[in-house]
């Protein structure tokens, strides 16, 4: 549970600090990979 917390802030943090122009051209790539490793 701690863990999962700790991830869930670390991508907020990672958010704020992103540029949004910046976060919508990664946002792609994040889907693929995450299907990827859910898939595997």
């Amino acid at each position: 549970m701690a863990a999962e917390l700790g991830v869930v802030m670390h991508l907020y943090i990672m958010g704020l600090e992103m540029q949004p122009s910046r976060l919508r051209g990664v946002r792609q790539q994040i889907f693929d990979l995450g299907l990827v490793q859910v898939l595997n």
